[in-house]
């Protein structure tokens, strides 16, 4: 039981504790996200209208303590050997099972007094692509055909976007429409071979990728289409069309204010 309350965290999937057992956190905070609001006035009457709600970051910092106070030279070395395993990269933490984020380094731990063996150091990161925690493992809806369609229940608190996933079986994708909730995407002249896959994603910066599997589609993209996909919480319908045979997995994984 003493064991499950010690905190931990993970950084693309290496513990802080395994680094030197010497180690101990104290703590992991999570402050407050930016965020930002834009308001309008109401004509004609008192008060504003909500007109965007944009999230920007999240910032989680990891304080630690070292349980060494005459070796003055392994406490450099512990902290050295933290921010070489501070990152960028998934983050994990033990107070948030069952789910990731994807942060930045924004703050390496500081050595400060070498004399100072009682104090502690903290270690920063910032979530700014996908400023939320995702779960672990997405929600999965699988179709085949030429076109299909089905509903998901997306997890979380948050606004979640999918990763789409398209490979046609029965000839090359050239049309294709996309649809997941509210959002439409239409392309033409794809020009995918059977047996490629067509993923429509984001980087590490949040960007939309859509390629086959290295070659950019984006320029096949309509003007009229959907800038990006998302969906609230809840039960999403998903569906495509396609002018040949595909097979296709809608992937989401819930998102947590």
């Amino acid at each position: 039981m003493r064991e499950q309350k010690r905190l931990n965290a993970w950084i693309n999937g290496a513990a802080l504790r395994d680094i030197d057992n010497r180690i101990h956190v104290i703590n992991i905070t999570e402050n407050a996200p930016d965020q930002e609001l834009t308001w309008a006035d109401a004509p004609g009457r008192n008060g504003q209208r909500i007109m965007g709600r944009v999230r920007r970051s999240k910032q989680i910092t990891i304080e630690f303590d070292i349980r060494e106070l005459f070796n003055l030279a392994d406490r450099a070395a512990i902290v050295d050997a933290v921010n070489a395993w501070a990152r960028d990269g998934v983050l994990k933490a033990s107070h948030r099972p069952h789910k990731q984020i994807r942060v930045l380094l924004t703050k390496p731990a500081e050595l400060n007094g070498a004399r100072d063996v009682t104090g502690s150091y903290t270690v920063e990161f910032t979530a700014a692509a996908t400023p939320y925690w995702e779960a672990e493992e997405a929600v999965e809806l699988h179709m085949t055909g030429a076109s299909g369609g089905g509903a998901l229940e997306i997890p979380g608190s948050a606004e979640a976007r999918p990763e789409i996933y398209i490979t046609p079986t029965g000839g090359t994708l050239n049309t294709l429409s996309v649809s997941f909730g509210f959002y439409t995407m239409n392309f033409t002249g794809l020009g995918v071979a059977a047996g490629n896959t067509l993923a429509i994603t984001h980087d590490n910066n949040g960007v939309l990728v859509i390629a086959d599997p290295a070659t950019s589609k984006l320029e096949k993209r309509s003007a009229s289409s959907a800038d990006d996909f998302s969906a609230a919480p809840g039960y999403t319908v998903a569906s495509y069309t396609a002018n040949t045979a595909c097979k296709a997995v809608f992937a989401v994984r819930g998102c947590y204010l």
